[in-house]
């Protein structure tokens, strides 16, 4: 295995929140480090109490790489721009080694520092609404940032529309874990007769949780949704409601159910950004998905070949939809099966290598 110089990760997540970038970058790391890269990755406190091992353990994560807390990328700090980081850090972050970062805010600081570096973007309303855009587009044209890693095409196509280089951009969407999810047993048709539905993550109004009550009060099927809620159902006794499960636990859920729904609102703050991990999780768990029918999730799935897409608002649309789930066991395992296969596209260990090749670091 080559030597390589350190792969420097700087992340403002908090390793004790339930937040899925904190679970994305954990996994993106531990990729990285599979792959033979020497990684650092450097992220605000954590809670005194935390047990560090048993925490990644909990999220499914491999202690294969290099943590570091820095008091420093404390949001504290955010109103200085983090500048002890920097200052501290700033020989570590200086040519040969590979400095990466998924925060804009990071980037800035990194390119006011003339420190070259790659970033990795989710989320391109932020770009407008704190005004990074301009000057981030600009840095990266002078190459002063390298390679941009946007979470989708959508993401792309708007950093190229507002002159970003187009030879520099990667498209990096969210991964899954495969091995996570190989116990979890195949679709059985029959119990597509009473099926249970699943949701994984924020419970919101809007993610769609009027769809979720709606096909409830219908008994169309029962409802399972797990994650942290946002906003209270109203219909409590005919939604199964499980408020956190460590992430290590999310397949033996989808094992339970036979559809999964994934409602995005259009005025979800930033659907038009969106790669979400428990659309490639309940790929790899194989099992047919309905999904809101907007450009960042017809990237990844094909209405009719490996998923249903509806109209977000169309709450007779969703029902239809589970219906015809239920009322065509063969389409439902159909779609199951290809998805299964489609996941192994979106491995942490391919985004990983994806990351090295966009940066060019070779294997």
């Amino acid at each position: 295995m080559p030597k390589h110089n350190p792969f420097i990760y700087i992340g403002l997540s908090r390793l004790h929140r339930n937040r899925a970038n904190v679970i994305q970058t954990l996994h993106t790391v531990t990729a990285l480090a599979s792959i033979g890269l020497d990684v650092h990755l450097y992220l605000p406190p954590w809670k005194r109490y935390l047990n560090v091992s048993r925490r990644l353990a909990e999220l499914g994560v491999k202690e294969n790489f290099h943590l570091h807390r820095s008091q420093f990328l404390h949001s504290r700090w955010r109103r200085y721009g983090r500048a002890p980081f920097f200052w501290l850090y700033g020989h570590i972050l200086k040519s040969p080694n590979v400095v990466y970062t998924r925060s804009v805010p990071i980037s800035m600081g990194l390119s006011a520092r003339n420190i070259y570096h790659h970033l990795e973007i989710h989320d391109s309303g932020e770009l407008v609404k704190k005004n990074y855009l301009k000057n981030l587009c600009y840095l990266h044209r002078t190459r002063r940032i390298g390679t941009l890693f946007p979470i989708s095409e959508a993401v792309k196509t708007f950093l190229i529309e507002n002159g970003a280089d187009p030879s520099r951009i990667v498209v990096l969407p969210s991964g899954v874990n495969i091995d996570a999810f190989t116990d979890v047993p195949p679709l059985d048709p029959k119990a597509l007769q009473k099926p249970t539905v699943l949701y994984v993550g924020r419970i919101s109004k809007t993610r769609g949780l009027e769809i979720f009550e709606t096909i409830a009060q219908r008994n169309e099927a029962k409802i399972i949704l797990v994650g942290e809620v946002e906003d209270q159902p109203l219909h409590l006794s005919k939604i199964r409601l499980v408020p956190f499960v460590p992430h290590s636990q999310v397949p033996s859920y989808y094992a339970k159910a036979q559809i999964v729904l994934l409602p995005y609102q259009p005025n979800l703050e930033h659907v038009q950004s969106i790669s979400p991990m428990k659309l490639f999780e309940a790929m790899a768990a194989g099992r047919p998905i309905i999904a809101s029918n907007i450009p960042t999730i017809r990237e990844i799935l094909d209405n009719g070949e490996t998923g249903l897409l509806v109209d977000p608002e169309d709450i007779e649309g969703w029902l239809e939809a589970v219906k015809k789930l239920k009322n065509n066991p063969g389409m439902a395992l159909k779609l199951a099966m290809k998805c299964r296969k489609k996941a192994s596209d979106y491995t942490w260990q391919a985004r990983a290598k994806k990351i090295a090749e966009g940066i060019g670091i070779n294997g």
